[in-house]
This record gives C-alpha cells, sequence and structure tokens, in this order.
C-alpha cells in the first residue's frame, strides 16, 4: 500500500486538474445558449432535463430542453434512427422524455440556434 499511496495521489491530483482523461470536454448547462453558442465548432457535453424528444415528418429527430422553440437543442437523422432506437429499448423517443441527459459532440448551428447533432448513441448519457 505504501508503494501505491504517490500513484493514489497523482491519480487524484490528475483528475482535480483534468488531466486524467485525455480529451474530456466541458459541460454545459442545456439553459446557458450563451456558453454553447461561445463553444461553437467544438467538442462539448451539454447537461440538462430533455423537455420533448419526438420525430419531425419521420425525418428529423428533436431533442428539445425547453418548450419554447428557442436554445440548444439536439437533432439525429432517419439514417441513425435504427442504432438509436435499438440502444433504448426499440423506441429513443420514450425512453429519453422527460430524462436528464449529458449529449456530448461538436456545437453547430442551425438556423442561429446551436445544435449537437447525434450520430451515435454512445453520443447520449442518461444521468440520475
Amino acid at each position: 500500500m505504501k508503494n501505491q499511496l504517490p500513484v493514489l495521489l497523482l491519480t487524484f491530483l490528475f483528475s482535480l486538474t483534468g488531466f486524467a482523461e485525455e480529451g474530456a470536454s466541458a459541460v454545459l448547462s442545456a439553459d446557458d445558449t450563451a456558453a454553447i453558442t461561445k463553444a461553437m465548432n467544438t467538442e462539448v457535453t451539454v447537461e440538462g432535463k430533455l423537455h420533448n424528444v419526438f420525430w419531425v415528418n419521420e425525418n428529423v429527430l428533436m431533442l428539445t430542453f425547453r418548450e419554447q422553440k428557442e436554445g440548444f437543442i439536439a437533432v439525429s437523422f432517419a439514417k441513425y434512427r435504427e442504432k438509436l432506437d435499438e440502444a433504448y429499448n426499440g423506441d429513443i423517443t420514450t425512453a429519453l422524455k422527460g430524462k436528464k441527459v449529458r449529449i456530448t459532440g461538436e456545437v453547430t448551428s442551425y438556423n442561429d440556434r446551436p445544435q449537437i447533432v447525434l450520430r451515435s448513441a454512445t453520443q447520449i448519457k442518461v444521468v440520475p
């Protein structure tokens, strides 16, 4: 145990400074549109409670965090639907609605609204 103490101490210190996970991204609140917009074209993790999860014309999956049609959204497309549904017991819309999630990906803009495009279920993590 004595020999492991320096390793444990270094691991703890690196985890505090953010060096423990290479490529770790910042966690932003889904309500903080300004901070998400500032992170445009970089990879971040956005956390918040989903207001609604639905398909538009069976082509675009929308994950919204507020009732208003503004602020951050996560989207996906029909070509990823089968894998996303598979990862969430056959229906991602039912499985995620109302859940608190972390969405990870590159922030882009669509119609002046910050978004993350979901290409894989690994970009979504349900959090307690």
